[in-house]
């Protein structure tokens, strides 16, 4: 009967700790979920909308002006979200380019797409000579996008 006494007092105890151990634990819980609703807030804004054909783009050809490379081709390679899923779910939006530039211009245009407003994935690039002493990239980046 002792023994059953101990074990039942050690299990209380256990119990207990693991109360105040939640309670302590508690009291983060609205800065937590503020945080993640501004991460998904932050999410939501930077993701593109795969319906949006003309504007998806634009994206590119900003970076065009700001750091002086030519694109020559930019196509957004899956243009209707598949299957019916919420308006909201998140998916992958891929891209193909192709741009000529000088080699500084075209590392630049890639380190402002790396580190851009948008979660990106540059999945392959190839380099190539281009004429006039300019070089040819082409790649495929994917994007986060939303239905």
């Amino acid at each position: 009967m002792l023994d059953e006494v101990t074990a039942k007092r050690e299990e209380r105890s256990k119990e207990l700790k693991r109360f105040k151990n939640n309670v302590v634990a508690a009291v983060q819980l609205d800065e937590q979920l503020a945080a993640l609703e501004k991460s998904n807030q932050q999410f939501l804004a930077s993701a593109i909308r795969v319906t949006e054909l003309a504007k998806n783009p634009q994206i590119f050809y900003n970076l065009e002006k700001e750091t002086g490379v030519t694109m020559v081709d930019v196509r957004q390679l899956v243009t209707t979200a598949p299957g019916k899923a919420a308006a909201d779910s998140y998916m992958i939006v891929p891209f193909s380019v192709s741009a000529e530039g000088e080699f500084k211009q075209l590392l630049t245009l890639l380190k402002r797409l790396e580190f851009g407003q948008q979660v990106t994935r540059i999945s392959s690039a190839s380099l190539s000579p281009a004429q006039n002493g300019r070089l040819s990239l082409s790649f495929t980046i994917d994007y986060l996008g939303l239905r």
